[in-house]
């Protein structure tokens, strides 16, 4: 993984090479591990590092746009050539202003500046995850059940930079275990994230999934009727995952495709609903800044079940909605 001073001068390189108006040059690390468990026991663990460069060059009001993961040699040049003769050959957008402007970025417990990640490396390695899908296995087996699911680690970081100033740098990790526990025809499901697999809950997590599965052994019929669901959070974050999908974001809004559009300011759901992106929540694994390095703010959708407003995810149409796009 890069650290923020070699992200930074490798963005500077970007640039450097660049003979457009104006430029923009993106970074994204990754390790990725995974060790998938079945039939109660492991049988795949799966590591995968990748380095990408997204570039944006604009002559005009002319984009173009190039990405690659191969930037070593001239590799990073040739990247940034090919964004600048796309862009020299690509039909204006009568939309496009500018790229952003520098910000004042706000990481983690309100610092200025971006933290590196604690990363502990038994926790992040295959022992550790390995150690974790055990977990989960004897926790099922102690049940009669047989557990199946994944343990799956994240080292990411993201860096922008372009030609009017902006340079943001941010790394963070993130982990998740997802257990199935089956028994018969019945199965329970069950999964938690978080930072790190130090301390994360194994045998908890498979113990939920196992606690659903023998429930699920005793069915009877249900009749047609009106009932009250309690949605546990995987199920309520679904639901979140798609509405935001379908109308949450700015050009669903502009394009009048989302539900939101023509209603800001009308109640569309129950008062007891409040939903914001708020990357800055504690629970939140944060992004202090989006794909092009604006620093990102916190979007009320509905407050009290009046709708707010929705996220501009990127400003590459150029102009901003007064109201909606925060």
């Amino acid at each position: 993984m890069l650290t923020r001073d070699d992200a930074l001068n490798l963005l500077d390189a970007a640039l450097r090479h660049s003979t457009a108006e104006q430029t923009e040059v993106m970074l994204h690390g990754s390790e990725h591990g995974l060790t998938r468990l079945a039939n109660g026991s492991i049988h795949q663990n799966v590591h995968i590092a990748n380095l990408s460069a997204h570039v944006r060059a604009v002559v005009g009001q002319r984009v173009g746009v190039a990405s690659s993961n191969r930037l070593s040699g001239d590799g990073l040049r040739a990247l940034v050539e090919r964004a600048v003769a796309i862009a020299n050959v690509s039909a204006p957008n009568a939309e496009f202003d500018a790229l952003p402007g520098p910000g004042e970025y706000v990481f983690s417990a309100g610092t200025l500046a971006s933290p590196a990640p604690e990363i502990d490396e038994e926790a992040f390695s295959p022992a550790g995850r390995a150690a974790a899908a055990l977990a989960m296995i004897h926790t099922a087996r102690g049940n009669g059940a047989t557990a199946f699911g994944h343990v799956a680690t994240d080292i990411s970081m993201l860096a922008v930079g372009n030609s009017r100033g902006v340079r943001a740098h941010h790394a963070w990790t993130a982990c998740s275990l997802m257990a199935i526990a089956t028994l018969g025809d019945a199965s329970g499901y069950a999964q938690w994230s978080g930072r790190s697999l130090a301390g994360a809950p194994a045998g908890e997590t498979a113990a939920h999934a196992v606690s659903k599965c023998l429930a699920a052994d005793v069915t009877g019929t249900v009749e047609p009727g009106r009932y009250t669901v309690i949605l546990e959070p995987p199920a309520v974050a679904e639901m979140l995952g798609l509405l935001a999908y379908m109308g949450l974001g700015a050009t669903q809004y502009q394009e009048g495709r989302s539900f939101l559009s023509g209603k800001v300011g009308e109640r569309l759901v129950g008062e007891n609903i409040t939903l914001r992106d708020d990357t800055y929540h504690p629970l939140s694994i944060a992004l202090p800044f989006d794909f092009e390095g604006v620093p990102r703010q916190v979007v009320p959708f509905f407050e009290r079940g009046v709708a707010k407003g929705v996220r501009s995810e990127e400003r590459r149409v150029g102009k901003e909605c007064s109201l909606t796009c925060r």
